[in-house]
């Protein structure tokens, strides 16, 4: 009996290992079935794709003096608009080893390099650049360091925050161009230091935005020799101008003046100035250029604020008014807005049309305008200096008027509008 219950139980635990090894298979397989499906949606999910013809991984190296790779830099991808009309333009900047790379159209592209103001390395233009696949493309920004100083020492003020920028061109076998370039940040005594990609003529020009903003092209190109310090020098008088406004200040801020070139050659306004009037006397230098120039006279502010003294005063100041050449130690002084012009607005019946649109512009063809609206008296009023105008008044439902007329002294003007059979 004993014997019989030893066999059952044998039997029992023989049966149990069974149906174990049998589980454990069926989890065996089950595993092996899961992991075959996930490293087929894995092999699914990174598989590389296939490559698209019309596109390519453009991979780059940008490479500075003593190939030293140029960080931080700022790569420009452009693809011109074909005859399809397809365009592309991509910035990318350049990792700490000089590497970029990015996905671009599979065509000869254009490759612009564009360092800060404040790095010595020249900038990169080169056309037809066309990108092959797994290879890395090396631009190379080298070049002479050059040493130089912009003058004369009087400017140092003006100088300090100037970008000098210098440009030249190379051929191509294609019989096109490449442009080269570099620019670099003014030290406050006009000296400075960059590289240049190659010996020759140079177009130069120099820029100084915010406060007392200017900038100034050499007519002549520059001569560039290996070895040889680049003295560039501004030619500049010193004058004086004060501004008021019927015998007040001008208010902070209101106002912006800009001294520009007139000139019949291609290049004018090539060289301005602009400086923001801060109610005292302006003492400043300015550009003793080629023939007359003109001051260019706006608000610059807008709204301007009310100012209690003369209500109204800034609504419009006369763009420009023409300078002749001036020598050293000349005094010029202006009054802003010496006239008044009075605009009443009137509808067919003769009551007054408020919150119609008045538009005056200066006839020279700036595009310049103040625009105000009338008041509940349908007037408006303007200050402005002796100047030619064009006045346009515009009310919805009326049809536009259209008035030309030169201003020599207070001047009074009525407009009367007329119903626009079209919006009503």
């Amino acid at each position: 009996m004993r014997r019989l219950r030893t066999s059952a139980r044998a039997h029992e635990l023989q049966g149990l290992v069974v149906r174990s090894y049998r589980t454990v298979r069926y989890l065996g397989l089950m595993l092996l079935a899961a992991l075959a499906l996930s490293a087929t949606a894995c092999r699914e999910l990174t598989a590389p794709t296939q490559p698209n013809p019309a596109m390519i991984l453009a991979q780059g190296l940008l490479l500075g003096p003593r190939n030293v790779p140029a960080a931080n830099l700022q790569v420009n991808l452009i693809h011109q608009a074909s005859a399809s009309g397809d365009s592309f333009s991509l910035s990318i900047t350049s990792d700490s080893q000089g590497r970029f790379e990015a996905w671009v159209p599979n065509v000869p592209l254009l490759v612009q390099v564009r360092p800060p103001s404040k790095s010595t390395l020249p900038n990169l233009d080169e056309e037809n650049v066309r990108f092959e696949r797994g290879v890395t493309r090396t631009f190379d920004l080298l070049g002479d360091l050059y040493r130089g100083v912009v003058g004369p020492a009087r400017l140092d003020s003006l100088l300090d925050g100037a970008v000098l920028y210098m440009r030249t061109h190379v051929q191509r076998a294609d019989g096109g161009q490449d442009g080269l370039s570099a620019s670099t940040l003014l030290l406050p005594d006009g000296s400075f230091e960059l590289h240049l990609p190659q010996a020759g003529r140079y177009e130069v020009y120099i820029d100084r935005c915010c406060t007392n903003a200017f900038r100034y092209y050499w007519p002549d190109s520059l001569e560039v020799s290996p070895g040889t310090p680049l003295h560039l020098e501004v030619p500049l008088v010193q004058w004086q101008l004060s501004l008021s406004l019927k015998g007040q200040p001008v208010p902070s801020g209101a106002i912006r003046c800009r001294i520009v070139e007139e000139s019949d050659s291609f290049d004018e306004n090539r060289t301005w100035q602009t400086i923001y009037p801060d109610g005292s006397t302006l003492q400043f230098a300015m550009y003793a250029l080629r023939g007359g120039n003109r001051l260019q006279l706006d608000p610059w502010d807008q709204p301007v604020p009310a100012l209690p003294i003369f209500p109204g005063l800034l609504n419009y100041v006369t763009p420009y008014l023409r300078l002749p050449p001036m020598d050293d130690g000349v005094e010029l002084s202006l009054e802003l807005g010496q006239y008044e012009l009075q605009v009443l607005v009137l509808d067919p019946g003769g009551a007054p049309v408020s919150l119609a649109d008045l538009y005056l512009y200066d006839d020279s063809g700036s595009g310049l305008y103040c625009y105000l609206n009338s008041d509940e008296e349908g007037k408006a009023n303007f200050s402005v200096n002796p100047h030619g105008f064009e006045l346009r008044v515009h009310k919805e439902g009326y049809i536009y008027v259209y008035r030309y007329f030169d201003l020599s002294g207070d001047m009074q003007m009525t407009v009367t509008l007329q119903p626009n059979p079209d919006e009503n």
